[in-house]
């Protein structure tokens, strides 16, 4: 009998492709069978996660830690055995999954699914995964991820492969619909923000990421950085940047962006994911790019994994006063000042909601300040002096510790200031260096160059590009080359 040919996302998932193997020979094939495995593992218990080669993490039966009393019914082991060993001849597949539909029910009423499918009044179906409760039944969602499917998938299809990673309890996860349950496209974002509204209308979140695969991988970027004031992360399994128009770096603080992608992905090349890498990180924002290698297009768990605990790590989740306040606490105890008088300056401008806190930050503002005025001094007067360039490297890290104080907007004028002044001569050099280009004058041409090199340190602009083109003539000449080979030496790591 022929067997039924998955959605995109279930053939892309080994473990979902294993059931639709294991199933179709007898017809006994619906996606309300796909549901019954959808509920999470019991994390941190034997038997709860495995991981299968490439690491896709795989649900093994954990049921009788949901229902003892099936313990005296089944083995655990026995069943784990019947459905991981391999090979299995098929009448043992099939009992074995059936026991698996069997047991999935009855545990289902010892502990409930903590998915649950909703609609939104606009008609949008989505499935939420909802974290535990405290005491007094309310949720602690500090973090809800939105999921996008590929292109031919379904909320619970995707939402069953998600919930098999170990998330943290405060998370929630969303997966939502596509129109007719097809492939995303641009202009749906409105779509997502609908399901957004309702969901953090009845549960607490103080930051949102949105991801997806494939097709969906792609959208999320439409979706957060046309709204990067809503999403403080994207994470992009095998996808591609749509429209490149809304990487800009003026939002490049809000979003973190984290792609994973395999290196013999033939559907969407891994070049997608290394160029959307590229061109966030040129623009400014935080990025996190990990490639498997030999893997397709396809969902891997491990490297999900990694990049949604750098997202969570490198996306910053503050909103109220007392959040930023305790965020520049602990970055001013740990010597990042520049971030400490970031988050202080966003407590004065709440001073009216937060006056408490308005007193102690405008304080430790003013200690920062006096830090950066001590470590300015003598950075100060070299660059004053600009005898040569050993003063950058100690403005770079004055720049990284105090970016956003007075004194460093004092230096920066003046490390500005000496920059326009090499550009200037840089250009003058450049210029006296082709009129000696056009008199033959090779010794003085590349004279002319190498003061560029030494006295224009700072120089980035179109001078220096054209001196070192130059040089490279005179290399590539050899009646040139022979001549001032020893004067030439010294212009080889210049390039």
């Amino acid at each position: 009998m022929p067997q039924r040919v998955g959605t995109q996302e279930e053939q892309s998932d080994p473990r979902i492709r294993t059931k639709a193997r294991d199933l179709s020979p007898t017809g006994f094939w619906a996606r309300k069978e796909v549901k019954q495995y959808r509920g999470p593992p019991d994390r941190g218990r034997a038997g709860g996660v495995s991981k299968m080669p490439g690491g896709v993490p795989s649900v093994r039966t954990n049921l009788f830690v949901r229902a003892p009393i099936l313990k005296i019914l089944f083995s655990k082991q026995t069943l784990r055995t019947l459905l991981e060993k391999e090979p299995m001849p098929h009448p043992a597949r099939t009992l074995a999954v059936l026991v698996t539909l069997v047991l999935s029910t009855v545990s289902s009423w010892a502990q409930p699914d903590p998915t649950v499918e909703r609609k939104t009044k606009g008609g949008v179906t989505y499935s939420v995964y909802l974290p535990t409760t405290d005491a007094d039944g309310s949720a602690r969602g500090a973090t809800a991820i939105i999921l996008l499917h590929g292109a031919g998938g379904h909320h619970s299809t995707f939402m069953t492969h998600w919930t098999t990673y170990p998330m943290k309890p405060e998370w929630i996860a969303i997966s939502i619909n596509a129109k007719a349950n097809a492939a995303w496209q641009a202009g749906e974002e409105e779509r997502v923000l609908e399901v957004l509204d309702e969901v953090t209308a009845q549960h607490p979140v103080r930051r949102v990421f949105v991801g997806g695969f494939s097709r969906g991988g792609g959208f999320c970027y439409n979706v957060a950085l046309s709204h990067p004031d809503r999403f403080a992360g994207v994470l992009s399994l095998a996808g591609n940047i749509w429209n490149p128009a809304l990487v800009k770096p003026d939002h490049a603080d809000k979003v973190a962006i984290a792609i994973v992608h395999g290196a013999a992905d033939k559907i969407i090349p891994v070049k997608h994911g290394q160029d959307a890498h590229d061109r966030c990180k040129k623009a400014g924002y935080k990025t996190f790019l990990k490639i498997i290698p030999d893997w397709a297009h396809r969902l891997h768990g491990a490297g999900t994994q990694e990049a949604l605990q750098w997202l969570d790590d490198n996306a910053a989740p503050l909103k109220s006063a007392k959040d930023y306040y305790d965020y520049a606490m602990e970055s001013f105890e740990a010597g990042r000042f520049a971030d400490a008088a970031w988050a202080l300056a966003e407590v004065t401008q709440k001073k009216s909601r937060s006056e408490r806190f308005f007193k102690k930050a405008v304080a430790t503002l003013e200690k920062i300040e006096k830090k950066s005025q001590r470590a300015s001094k003598k950075l100060l007067k070299d660059v004053v002096a600009d005898k040569n360039d050993r003063w950058v490297a100690a403005w770079e890290e004055f720049d990284r510790r105090f970016a956003g104080t007075e004194t460093h907007g004092k230096v920066a004028v003046a490390v500005g200031a000496l920059r326009d002044s090499h550009e200037a001569a840089a250009d003058k050099l450049h210029e006296e260096a082709l009129v000696a280009h056009i008199d033959d004058d090779h010794e003085l041409l590349i004279r002319k160059c190498l003061q560029v090199r030494d006295r224009c340190y700072l120089a980035t602009g179109l001078a220096v590009d054209g001196a070192k083109e130059l040089l490279e003539e005179c290399r590539q000449d050899p009646d040139v080359a022979k001549k001032f080979k020893k004067l030439l030496r010294d212009t080889e790591l210049w390039r």
